[in-house]
């Protein structure tokens, strides 16, 4: 009897040429990397704090009434103040005035009850696959990948459940003119796609940040008073992308009640004041308010070429949420209808997969998880309405003389899946076994197109995320190289033909023009690398159509008409 390992804290090691792998030799030998966990990590003294008005000016009654929203064009909008801020070069451990931790979300009128009968019709389908539809053991070791896949139905997307949305949109100088001008009107097409079951909270922010909206019901009323907002985002001083951020967190860990779906846009077009402490600055951020046990997830925007990638990307990939790289000022709203899309048609969250070893009569080595927060366990982004998600693994087979007669089954490897239905906020644990079939080789080998797809998209998404890190550090050609190999083994693979590998070797090929030369990096090519990797590893992007939903592809159309209209 074989007892199953698990390799820990190995170097990537290059493919030996005596195993036998997927026809292209693709899959590298690699262990899984262990993540430390921080426990009790102390607060921060340079946690920033609250600016908001401590006394509004009330809405007069006349416009608190059911009507249409008076939307605005932007040629028409009262000009922005671009005040020159002598406050904009404070220090970063400065404190913010006001406390923050105020209570002020609007009750939501309507709920959704937990509904068995519901719960059902809204479930999620869990499988467990192989790569192929048998396994010989033979005298040399054998690599192969395997995928949980998580599959939701199309749902109506009239009765879908309430979502909580907080908007943290960057007021700073640099932000001036037609860009907040775009962003205005895209959180106007947004506010027209809200239902009364939904909350809309918007907060600004530069040197420091400000509530302009608490979370409000999106009713008649609810949507003027998010209109007013909007006109209220001003332009002036510096970039201090962690006190939006904490702000935003704040308002989505201390509200009365909560919509079962609950997510932060981030949108800023430059980097922080203290731009060389920001990202250990935002992991802080994030980490302070952990303990508080409140799902949500964060969506960043990096607006135009200067602003901080790495800080964006991180933000997002530490909540499961999107990175959107909006090169061109015009595509904002392509992009935000993109993010808004998913939003309006989660069906699962808080996604949380285990990974169990199990005995079996030979021996295996579970090698590599796919995963950008864990090795056996690990999360993985929230699945939408007639979408999948799959979680790739990698199992190894040593070489092997075990006498398998006419064939027998093995089950390697137990899932433990746990989620949560948007619909109705109910907790579920679901348990998944893998079988692959052990038999001699006598008849024609299958393989499973879709695991492989899966496996190619993780592995592009890691060889985009490693040729960036090279790249940071002046490596341009050795970055090039890596992702123009990768474009050449997808080229060269059994699926070549599919239509996402061909996505995954045009995108590779787009990132090698990147490298070609420092200033391209830097103009743009460090963000745009960052997004393509985090996309391919969530399967996002709204310049991916392979990987959008019914919901989002609806979305881009009414956008575009709104913003044509």
């Amino acid at each position: 009897m074989g007892n199953p390992q698990s390799k820990q804290d190995e170097k990537v090691v290059t493919q030996n040429a005596d195993k036998q792998t997927i026809p292209e030799q693709i899959i590298q030998n690699q262990s899984i990397s262990k993540q430390s966990v921080r426990k009790n990590k102390k607060h921060r003294d340079d946690k920033v704090l609250d600016t908001q008005n401590a006394h509004e000016q009330p809405i007069p009654k006349q416009i608190i009434q059911k009507q249409s929203i008076p939307m605005q064009s932007a040629s028409k909008r009262t000009k922005h103040r671009n005040m020159q801020n002598s406050n904009s070069r404070r220090s970063c451990d400065e404190i913010e005035p006001q406390d923050r931790n105020v209570r002020d979300d609007e009750p939501i009128t309507k709920h959704h009850t937990i509904s068995s009968e519901t719960s059902d019709q809204e479930d999620i389908e869990i499988s467990l696959h192989f790569a192929r539809n048998y396994l010989t053991p033979t005298d040399i070791s054998q690599e192969w990948p395997c995928t949980v896949l998580l599959k939701a139905p199309e749902t109506n997307e009239t009765k879908r459940s309430g979502v909580d949305i907080i908007c943290v949109i960057d007021v700073s100088g640099s932000m001036n003119g037609d860009k907040i001008e775009l962003v205005q009107k895209t959180l106007e097409f947004m506010i027209t796609q809200m239902a009364s079951d939904d909350r809309v909270s918007i907060v600004s922010f530069n040197n420091f940040s400000e509530k302009l909206l608490p979370l409000t019901v999106m009713n008649d009323s609810g949507k003027i008073k998010a209109q007013e907002a909007i006109e209220r985002l001003y332009t002036s001083g510096g970039t201090n992308i962690i006190s939006g951020l904490d702000y935003g967190i704040n308002i989505a860990v201390n509200r009365n009640i909560e919509n079962n779906s609950t997510a932060i846009i981030l949108l800023s077009d430059g980097c922080d004041r203290c731009r060389e402490t920001a990202l250990e600055r935002t992991n802080a951020c994030i980490e302070n308010y952990n303990s508080s046990n409140v799902s949500y997830t964060i969506h960043s925007f990096g607006y135009g070429s200067d602003h901080d990638a790495k800080v964006l990307s991180a933000i997002a990939e530490a909540k499961n949420g999107g990175f959107y790289y909006v090169e061109k000022f015009e595509s904002i709203a392509s992009a935000f209808a993109n993010c808004l899309g998913e939003l309006l048609s989660t069906i699962a969250s808080e996604i949380q997969i285990n990974l169990q070893t199990l005995p079996a009569p030979i021996e295996y080595l579970l090698t590599k998880v796919y995963s950008s927060n864990g090795d056996i366990q690990f999360s993985m982004p929230n699945v939408m309405a007639g979408d999948s998600k799959e979680a790739v693994f990698i199992l190894e087979f040593p070489p092997s003389q075990f006498d398998i007669g006419e064939g027998i089954d093995i089950i390697p490897i137990r899932a433990t899946v746990k989620y949560t239905l948007i619909k109705t906020g109910l907790r579920k644990t679901e348990n998944r076994e893998l079988v692959i079939r052990l038999r001699p080789d006598f008849e024609e080998v299958k393989f499973d197109e879709s695991v492989l797809n899966n496996f190619y998209r993780v592995k592009t998404a890691e060889i985009l995320k490693e040729a960036g890190i090279i790249a940071d550090k002046g490596k341009l050609d050795k970055a090039r190289k890596l992702v123009l190999n990768q474009a050449n083994e997808l080229k060269n693979c059994i699926c070549n033909s599919t239509e996402l590998v061909k996505m995954l070797e045009k995108d590779l090929k787009k990132a090698s023009k990147r490298f070609e030369n420092y200033s391209e990096y830097e103009r743009g090519g460090r963000a745009d690398i960052n997004s393509m990797a985090m996309n391919h590893r969530s399967k996002r992007g709204e310049n991916n159509v392979i990987y959008q939903n019914c919901a989002q592809k609806k979305m881009q159309v009414k956008s575009k008409n709104f913003f044509s209209s």
